[in-house]
């Protein structure tokens, strides 16, 4: 098969092209481009590029995904999208006040420069970052996993998803009131903020967290596996799944009707609450109530076991405290009444009054 031919192929096109797309021609350079100056949208990626050409003054959107680059050239102040992961860049140069999306997954870079003020994606997962620059305010999505970040920057409100698993966290900062979306698994986090109200996915795992926050009405799912909790708030009503597995739990709450899966294996747990009809997925394995049901794929079965389990418990407890409860109702509640009603107390307070009929308050007392 003939090899491609950059040169000719850049020829061939004409000098008002808005778009030149060379993706995986094992090309190992590009030639100069400024000849094409309506050019807004170069991808040349999955090549061999080792660097890349001056760039014309009104490229909006550049691909240069997959390559061997090692630098990029100056950015084109008109610039809005920028996709250069899996590369081997150590670092970018200033970034263009219009950016708007900033994909630089998977290279070796150690710091940022200064975000511009329109950015409202970035994407820095798999790099060597320690500290982020400060976030504009007008920042939507936040990634960046696999670093070697010890704290985050202040967060806007304008951020509705933030992932920054796999880094050295100790905590996270205020979360933005419109978050609806956190990963921050695989981090060294003892506790967590208070959590948005319009939040609805929560992964947490495998970190050192010993509780959790409340929990807003709006989550959906929520992944605390691999922690040392030893037990869980209130779980929201609209929940539909929960991983909660491999921690040290002795309980957990009631199940919202919503919730479809359920995964609590390798905790402490010895009963488990009534499972909902909607629930078509738990999994208990390796915790004291093993002894009892068999975790097996029979929801069904296991639902129904489980019920019965919680109604001969419930009968337990009530014959076991029947005595402690009648001396608690009469301690806390008849006892008192009855002392204050006969004690001679009473009897001088209704005979205060010089017209009360004697016989009347003897009677009733």
């Amino acid at each position: 098969m003939n090899s491609f031919n950059i040169e000719e192929y850049l020829e061939n096109l004409s000098k008002d092209d808005t778009e030149i797309i060379i993706i995986k021609k094992n090309i190992h350079y590009l030639p100069e481009i400024n000849n094409f100056p309506k050019l807004k949208l170069l991808n040349c990626g999955n090549n061999k590029l080792k660097k890349l050409p001056y760039l014309p003054d009104n490229l909006i959107n550049l691909y240069c995904q997959n390559n061997e680059l090692n630098y990029l050239p100056v950015l084109p102040k008109k610039l809005q999208y920028l996709y250069c992961c899996y590369n081997k860049l150590k670092k970018i140069p200033d970034l263009p006040q219009d950016l708007e999306s900033l994909y630089i997954n998977n290279n070796t870079i150690n710091s940022l420069p200064d975000l511009p003020i329109n950015l409202q994606l970035l994407y820095c997962n798999y790099n060597k970052i320690k500290y982020l620059p400060r976030l504009t305010e007008n920042i939507k999505e936040l990634y960046c996993s696999n670093n070697n970040i010890i704290c985050l920057p202040d967060l806007p409100d304008s951020l509705e998803i933030l992932i920054c698993s796999n880094n050295k966290l100790t905590y996270l900062p205020d979360l933005p009131k419109n978050l609806k979306i956190l990963f921050c698994c695989d981090n060294k986090l003892v506790y967590l903020p208070n959590l948005s109200e319009t939040l609805k996915e929560l992964m947490c795992s495998n970190n050192k967290l010993t509780y959790l926050p409340d929990l807003p009405e709006s989550l959906e799912i929520l992944n605390c596996c691999d922690n040392n909790l030893t037990y869980l708030p209130k779980l929201p009503s609209n929940i539909e799944e929960l991983y909660c597995n491999c921690n040290k739990i002795n309980y957990l709450p009631n199940l919202p009707n919503k919730i479809k899966r359920l995964y609590c294996f390798t905790n402490q747990l010895s009963y488990l609450p009534n499972l909902p009809v909607n629930l078509m997925m738990v999994d208990f394995y390796n915790n004291p109530i093993n002894n009892l049901i068999i975790n097996n794929n029979d929801i069904s079965l296991i639902k129904s076991q489980i019920e019965l389990l919680n109604l001969f418990r419930y009968l337990y407890y009530c014959i076991k405290f029947k005595n402690n409860f009648r001396f608690w109702l009469w301690e806390k509640i008849r006892k008192p009444k009855i002392e204050k009603k006969y004690h001679p107390q009473y009897l001088v307070e209704n005979l205060i009054n010089e017209n009360i009929d004697l016989d009347m308050v003897l009677s009733s007392w």
